[in-house]
This record gives C-alpha cells, structure tokens and sequence, in this order.
C-alpha cells in the first residue's frame, strides 16, 4: 500500500471489503465491476478519486444484474448517470425499459 501511494505502483486491485477501509489520495479512476448493493457505497468508492481537492474519473460496468443497484444509486445522487460505451469494451445490454403506470 505504501508503494503505492508513493507512485511505484499505478494500479490497485481491492474487493469491496478492502475498497472500505483505504485512505488513499493518489487515486485518479475507480472502476466498478460490480455495482455496491447500496448507494451510500457507491458514493464512497468513487469519492477516492476526489480526496484533498484531486479530481478523477469513475466507471461503472452496469449488467442486468447490477440494473437495480444503478437505478437505486440515480435516486440517491437525485440525478441520471451517463451511459459511455469504452472502446473494445461495449456492450449489449442498454437497461431495462421503464414500466409504466396504468
């Protein structure tokens, strides 16, 4: 860990249990594999990429099984989150169509 918030490392691979409990300020991207079951999650591992004034970039690999998760953390922000395609990495799944009310 020390290595690499000294800058001899420049990539960090944590689980959600370790993501919790690191005070990182070198952090510049976070990307979600998995979306966190609960917003206030979310909200905590992409906020490494901004500590002590730094801005960064978050990404999020969203799939049918993640889809609730998302539209749950879109509440919690109070506002929609973009949908980007990463070059190589596109995929199908666009979301699930809102249902409407009688």
């Amino acid at each position: 860990m020390n290595e690499f918030e000294r800058g001899f490392h420049e990539v960090l691979v944590t689980t959600d249990v370790a993501s919790r409990g690191l005070d990182l300020l070198n952090v510049s991207l976070v990307i979600n594999f998995d979306m966190p079951k609960h917003a206030e999650e979310y909200v905590h591992r992409v906020g490494r990429t901004g500590r002590a004034g730094h801005q960064g970039l978050s990404y999020s690999l969203v799939g049918p099984k993640d889809w609730r998760s998302f539209k749950n953390i879109e509440g919690f922000l109070q506002q929609k989150l973009e949908f980007t395609a990463i070059e190589g990495l596109e995929g199908k799944f666009k979301g699930f169509k809102e249902k409407k009310s009688p």
